[in-house]
């Protein structure tokens, strides 16, 4: 199941999905564009239909995004990042590097 209503201008077909893209769509993710990718921007409720409802008011999907939020804070979620940016790291000291760097 698609998102509806923000597909226009995008070529669906060239759009780049991660390896959870099918889980997200099956989770009633709500995709849109971003760097080349398509990304879950927020889910619907369960039996209802991913879309965008314009509104000069609160959007419909705010109250969804809002117990996403409240979730995540108060126990746990999973935020797919395959669309960020990835930095190579070569070198003899790039382990050594990267444990400064990273937390542990």
């Amino acid at each position: 199941m698609r998102c509806i209503g923000r597909s226009a201008g995008r070529d669906l077909t060239r759009v780049r999905k991660s390896a959870l893209h099918d889980r997200l769509a099956a989770a009633g993710a709500c995709f849109g564009e971003v760097a080349g990718f398509e990304r879950a921007n927020w889910f619907a409720a369960t039996g209802a239909e991913p879309r965008y409802e314009y509104s000069y008011g609160r959007q419909n999907w705010f109250e969804r995004s809002a117990g996403e939020h409240r979730a995540v804070r108060e126990q746990v979620g999973l935020f797919d990042q395959s669309s960020f940016a990835k930095f190579v790291l070569q070198g003899r000291d790039a382990a050594t590097v990267l444990g400064r760097i990273c937390a542990k």
